[in-house]
C-alpha cells in the first residue's frame, strides 16, 4: 500500500518543488561588466528606434539622438525593467540584451543624477 506520508514531509520540508520558490535573477544580473553605450545604441536601434525618432508623433523621445537616449537613461531602465518596454506585439530583447541594457541605463541614471547634483551645487554657489 502507497503510503502518502514521506512525499508529504518533503514538500512541507520543502526539499521537493524548491524550484518553485527560487527567487527570481533580475535582468541585470546576467551581465558582469558594466555595458557601454555603443552596445546600449545597437540594443536600442534594433528594439526602440522604430517608435522613438524625431519624426515620431505618439513617442515623445528620439533615441536616434544619442543626447536624448543618454538623457532619459533613468526612464529606459524603469519601462524595460518592468516589462512595459517594448510593448506587448513587438520584437523583444533576449533576457542578456534587457540585462544589458538595464545595466547601462542604471548606471548612465546614476551619472546623470550625479552631474546634475553638482551642477546644482555650483548655481547654488554662485
Amino acid at each position: 500500500m502507497f503510503n502518502p506520508l514521506p512525499t508529504v514531509l518533503l514538500f512541507a520540508m520543502g526539499l521537493v518543488g524548491c524550484h518553485l520558490t527560487e527567487p527570481q535573477e533580475k535582468p541585470e544580473q546576467l551581465v558582469q561588466k558594466a555595458v557601454e553605450f555603443p552596445r546600449a545604441r545597437e540594443i536600442v536601434t534594433k528594439y526602440c528606434v522604430q517608435c522613438h525618432y524625431d519624426q515620431s508623433t505618439i513617442n515623445r523621445y528620439d533615441f536616434q539622438d544619442d543626447q536624448e537616449m543618454i538623457d532619459q537613461a533613468g526612464p529606459i531602465a524603469e519601462r524595460v525593467r518592468s516589462g512595459s518596454m517594448p510593448p506587448v506585439g513587438s520584437p523583444q530583447l533576449s533576457k542578456v540584451e534587457r540585462g544589458e541594457l538595464i545595466n547601462w541605463a542604471l548606471r548612465q541614471g546614476r551619472i546623470n543624477a550625479e552631474e546634475r547634483k553638482a551642477q546644482a551645487e555650483n548655481e547654488t554657489e554662485e
